[in-house]
């Protein structure tokens, strides 16, 4: 857990400098916080399990500094799987000319058919772009939901195809040796 804790403060660590130094060339446009998406997920589990299906997310600006999100998974796998609800309420702060700081605590609800629990969960992250229609991102958070507890760090990346649309990816990894990948679409409001 150590090592993930050193992995995920270096990842962070860099973003936040990658963020710094472009923000020097940027096209003075930040990432926003209003949008909906829809995402393929597939989840490589710690016991073996491969898990797939869809997200669906929104995120809407309150005001300029409040925003709120809500995503929902289902996932399903070789006998695993599982359906997850997430309620975000967030901060947003701009950094630099291009990017933004973010932190949400959330309200999740997971539900794998054998049993259903409700926690919370942190995240704090970096969104930035680093050349007009390019946005990277990176995060790290940390997840309770009655016996389950994980720590996460990702990065991702959103191609714009114009003001509204875009392609995104998305890579995770966990202190369970959990892997996740999506990919989806984004529009912009």
């Amino acid at each position: 857990i150590l090592m993930n804790k050193q992995i995920a403060t270096l990842v962070s660590s860099v973003l936040l400098i990658v963020a710094s130094a472009v923000s020097a060339d940027s096209t003075n446009v930040r990432p926003t916080f209003n949008y909906v998406q829809a995402s393929f997920l597939q989840h490589k589990l710690d016991g073996g399990c491969t898990q797939d299906g869809l997200s669906l997310a929104g995120s809407m600006v309150v005001d300029d500094q409040i925003f709120a999100e809500v995503s929902y998974s289902d996932v399903s796998g070789n006998g695993c799987g599982s359906e997850m609800l997430r309620l975000s309420a967030g901060l947003r702060s701009d950094y630099g000319t291009a990017s933004r700081l973010f932190g949400t605590v959330s309200l999740i609800n997971l539900d794998t058919g054998a049993d259903s629990d409700t926690g919370l969960g942190l995240k704090a992250g970096v969104r930035t772009f680093v050349k007009r229609g390019i946005e990277v991102t990176g995060y790290i958070g940390h997840d309770s939901i009655d016996e389950f507890d994980q720590s996460y760090f990702g990065a991702g990346g959103v191609y714009w195809f114009g003001h509204s649309l875009s392609l995104q990816g998305d890579l995770t990894y966990t202190d369970n040796s959990d892997r996740g990948i999506s990919v989806g679409i984004r529009y912009a409001y």
